[in-house]
């Protein structure tokens, strides 16, 4: 009997470890299965540049138009994506941007002339893949930002004091622009002066867990850069653990 009893436990044991076996090879095929299915998905949601390019040419042929300036935006990068989510929000941010570049970044064709440039402005517009985010480089070949004329500007804003102001460095200076209120315009027009701009840029690009940053070079130029995830939906990563801590 002892026997016997243990022949059944051994087939069963086999019999358990073959069961075993299948699950192992159908929990393989739902994760492939799975992984496929999210890829597939991703792509939907994934959109180019290339969508939103003729909406960026068109805002900045109203800009010069409305300024009386002249200039050419130059896109490359189009078959960069971003996720559809991404891109709808981010579209509103890069108008501005190009519209402050047409404003206050690009000279008048005379200026320019006066300063050994072409008449025509250029502005281009870049985007490319770094890891898991997607970086936009905007820059312009304009005058490039003043920042005795921007720290000026928020004083006279009550954004900040004098003293503030005069312990401010270049790249300090250059965050009072994304400060709500903060406008070096002298008149409101259609495209600036209302002192709703950059800071309404920055919260937006914050609020799809970006950054943007901005650097510039006075009588050559402005570039600013957006960093973005590349979706805002599922993204694969490798958790470590080290030290009891992952």
């Amino acid at each position: 009997d002892l026997v016997e009893a243990t022949t059944d436990l051994v087939s069963a044991e086999d019999h358990l470890a073959d069961l075993a076996g299948d699950f192992d090879t159908f929990l393989n095929r739902q994760g492939r299965l799975t992984s496929e299915l999210q890829d597939r998905i991703m792509r939907i949601r994934l959109v180019p540049v290339s969508a939103i390019a003729p909406r960026l040419q068109r805002t900045v042929r109203v800009a010069c138009q409305k300024t009386g300036k002249q200039a050419d935006l130059v896109v490359t990068g189009t078959t960069t994506e971003l996720d559809k989510t991404v891109i709808e929000q981010l579209v509103g941010p890069l108008e501005h941007i190009l519209r402050n570049s047409v404003d206050h970044g690009i000279e008048a064709p005379s200026v320019r002339a006066g300063r050994g440039k072409a008449p025509r402005g250029r502005i281009t517009f870049h985007s490319s893949v770094e890891g898991t985010q997607v970086v936009v480089r905007i820059r312009d070949d304009g005058g490039g930002i003043d920042t005795a004329r921007v720290r000026q500007a928020a004083v006279q804003r009550g954004l900040i004091s004098e003293a503030e102001a005069a312990s401010l460095n270049d790249k300090e200076s250059y965050q009072l622009m994304f400060r709500p209120g903060f406008s070096t315009a002298e008149s409101v027009t259609e495209i600036s002066g209302r002192g709703v701009g950059l800071d309404i840029v920055q919260s937006t690009v914050r609020g799809l867990n970006g950054s943007v940053s901005v650097d510039s070079q006075v009588g050559e130029g402005t570039e600013f850069h957006i960093r973005l995830p590349i979706s805002l939906a599922i993204t694969r990563v490798l958790m470590v653990e080290a030290n009891q801590e992952t």
